[in-house]
């Protein structure tokens, strides 16, 4: 008999049990489900007769058992190994070739669950049946972006040899103090009658469980041998949980993302990308929107940083790619800030941040944001080479700040004209007199002299300038007898923004 040899029924066999999306395979998923939602009714009927079960329960839910069993048999004998698909081979190779893998496929996480399943037949055991669920939970996405079950599952898998090693070690421990525990404290201690008497203790203590059923009575040997046992169980404990927290850091990372791509926030701030100078604009920032009621989001690749202040929410990604903008709900944000990568040279910063500008303006143009939304994103860019300025301006930007020019023009404006920095620094930040561009509030035509006694008068404002909100050009000082239209947007020094009121035939 040729073991690579494959017969129609072998074939069909394989398509319903390891090819999804094939008719075979879809029909026994909808049998596989109904009887487990049947099973989990059943279970939770169990709880109203868990001391005297009826006997048609009993044989309902053992014959499910039944069928549980029969699919996992028949889906690992269906089961092809890739192996002996690529490589030649003896016969007898062949055949433990196929044998090997199949059991290694019987004992991945996934298979062993349903292994674990039907253990409860065993009257004893027959709480593990609430394991059943998670068959339809690993077949239902719960998580629109992310499936951490399978998450979880694939890293258990690439991570195996991590894993074996820990619990060989454990093993090794537990067996070799249980087993030496055993051969000094027989005859001498009314608690260990057996072998299983003395690994029973050597797991509680390296566990740190501690139940105290069993201490040793041989001294000073026994107690020797237990603090032995107790100082590799720190070992064991902590290699545990640097494996664990290595392996699982990135479904975390890809729950917590799932977390405000599956939240309600919208009109949020979004500063695009994080270096350590990024904490002065974080401030600044948080002085800016204490009034508003925006969420304020940091997106850039890596951990959160330490430094990072706590009202900001960090989500790890890499901004330059269109599939990761779900993580921050870029759609439904109101301003991005781009920022500038100053651990790399000017033009290469400036280029990630070009890219950034595009990579946002490219994804919201593909969802069709700009029918669906009110007004588009206004992002905002950093730029530290002028000459890079207008390529931000073509990728996307609204607005480019040359952040290394403008402190240098405000330092040599100062040296000849001292005290305009300080000025200008004021200016520049929150709780001052700031810049601000705000829709007139007046619904008729005035000069621009009377439109800035009266706003002087009513909030305490200095008038600059006016600014066509289609162009967006600025007149700074356009002058006393200018006639200024309802239309127009002010620019002017105040303390607050001036109220937001209705234009006219709003």
């Amino acid at each position: 008999m040729n073991p690579d040899r494959t017969s129609p029924l072998f074939d069909a066999l394989h398509a319903a049990f390891h090819q999804p999306g094939t008719r075979p395979w879809r029909w026994v998923e909808g049998i596989i489900w109904a009887l487990i939602i049947v099973s989990s009714g059943l279970m939770f009927l169990d709880f109203f007769f868990w001391e005297t079960q009826p006997v048609w329960l009993v044989a309902a839910d053992r014959g499910i058992l039944i069928i549980f069993a029969m699919e996992l048999l028949l889906r690992v004998v269906s089961y092809k190994s890739n192996t002996a698909d690529v490589f030649v081979g003896g016969h007898l190779w062949r055949v433990r070739t196929h044998i090997a893998e199949r059991v290694v496929f019987l004992i991945s996480p996934m298979q062993l669950l349903d292994l674990v399943v039907i253990l409860s037949f065993l009257p004893q055991l027959r709480g593990l049946r609430i394991l059943r669920i998670l068959r339809l939970v690993r077949g239902v996405r719960l998580f629109k972006y992310s499936d951490p079950l399978r998450d979880i599952v694939r890293t258990f898998e690439e991570n195996s040899l991590l894993y074996a090693f820990t619990f060989t070690f454990l093993t090794i421990v537990v067996t070799l103090g249980g087993v030496t525990f055993y051969l000094v404290e027989a005859g001498n201690n009314p608690s260990v009658t057996s072998v299983q008497d003395g690994l029973w203790w050597a797991l509680v203590t390296v566990t740190t469980v501690g139940y105290g059923d069993v201490t040793p009575a041989s001294l000073p040997l026994g107690r020797l041998i237990g603090g032995v046992v107790m100082i590799l169980g720190m070992f064991t404990l902590a290699l545990f949980a640097g494996i664990v927290s290595s392996t699982l850091l990135r479904v975390l990372i890809n729950l917590r993302g799932d977390q405000f791509r599956m939240s309600n926030y919208t009109n949020h701030i979004v500063v695009v990308g994080y270096n350590n100078a990024c904490n002065l604009l974080l401030d600044a920032l948080l002085k800016e929107t204490s009034a508003h009621q925006n969420e304020l989001l940091v997106f850039a690749e890596g951990d959160r940083p330490q430094s990072l202040p706590s009202d900001f929410i960090w989500v790890s990604g890499n901004p330059s790619r269109e599939s990761e903008l779900d993580k921050v709900k870029i759609s439904s944000a109101k301003v991005a800030i781009v920022v500038g990568a100053r651990d790399l040279d000017p033009p290469q910063a400036d280029a990630a941040t070009i890219m950034n500008i595009f990579t946002i303006r490219s994804y919201m143009e593909k969802k069709g944001m700009g029918e669906k939304r009110k007004q588009p994103i206004y992002i905002v860019a950093e730029i530290l080479d002028p000459e890079n300025v207008d390529h931000a301006l073509t990728a996307g930007a609204n607005e480019v700040i040359e952040t290394t020019r403008l402190g240098f023009s405000m330092m040599a404006h100062a040296a000849l004209m001292p005290g305009t920095g300080a000025i200008m620094s004021k200016v520049a930040s929150a709780g001052a007199h700031s810049l601000y561009i705000s829709p007139n509030p007046r619904t008729r035509e005035m000069v621009f002299e009377d439109l800035a006694d009266g706003l002087h008068r009513e909030y305490g404002l200095i008038l600059l300038g006016i600014q066509d909100p289609i162009s967006t050009k600025v007149t700074m000082d356009p002058g006393d007898q200018t006639v200024v239209g309802a239309h127009l947007n002010l620019v002017y020094l105040s303390k607050a923004p001036i109220p937001a009121s209705p234009r006219p035939g709003d």
